[in-house]
């Protein structure tokens, strides 16, 4: 089966209509909330988040980091190998998103430890891969509730409205690690860039009414 290959229904509903339905909760979410707040759609300030070097970093860069920090543990009872890019990822994603401090550092060391034991011990391994297919459910719930949690960096301020705006990271991360559990990392990071692009669709257009 080809990468981009939409043969079955099931596909073409996890990929398209699966992915509709996400897109359109979340969408109708941010409009609720913005009515409930009083808060403009749309500000001005945001096309200025329209130029290149957001659009790698944010579309491609930033896609392919955070699958295999929260998602990357789906894919270790199909291949041991998938602990070098989930580990990597994880620390890379605390060195830059996160303040280095101690917590940073007993993290960082904590998944050096995991990803030594995970390689050493074939009982721990087996373990591993046991909860993993056994526990799926729970483990996409927990993995997309620390993937919104981690989101409120991008914020200054604290309140409820910035806690409202995590739902919809909720939402993606349920559904991306649906994907990434059943089809693989590989589908599940497609599926993130697209989720990312739409919004420099809506950038570029409102740039082209505004100006």
């Amino acid at each position: 089966m080809g990468w981009l290959s939409l043969t079955h229904k099931k596909e073409t509903f996890d990929f398209v209509y699966l992915f509709i339905i996400v897109m359109g909760f979340n969408v109708a979410f941010l409009l609720v909330k913005y009515y409930i707040f009083d808060k403009p759609i749309f500000d001005e300030s945001e096309l200025s988040y329209f130029n290149i070097g957001t659009f790698i970093s944010f579309v491609f860069v930033i896609p392919i980091l955070e699958e295999f920090c929260f998602r990357g543990i789906f894919m270790l009872p199909k291949s041991n190998f998938y602990i070098y890019p989930t580990l990597i990822s994880i620390i890379l994603f605390i060195c830059i998103f996160m303040k280095f401090d101690t917590k940073s550092y007993v993290l960082i060391c904590s998944m050096i430890t995991f990803g030594a034991i995970y390689l050493i011990s074939t009982t721990a391994r087996h373990k591993i891969h046991f909860i993993i297919e056994n526990h799926t459910v729970l483990l996409i719930v927990l993995s997309a509730i620390i993937f919104a949690i981690i989101h409120i960096t991008n914020y200054d301020t604290r309140d409820l409205e910035t806690y409202l705006k995590l739902i919809p990271r909720l939402t993606g991360g349920l559904y991306l690690g649906y994907i990434a559990y059943k089809y693989g990392i590989g589908k599940s990071y497609m599926m993130h860039t697209i989720n990312n692009f739409i919004p420099f669709i809506y950038l570029g257009v409102m740039r082209w009414v505004l100006h």
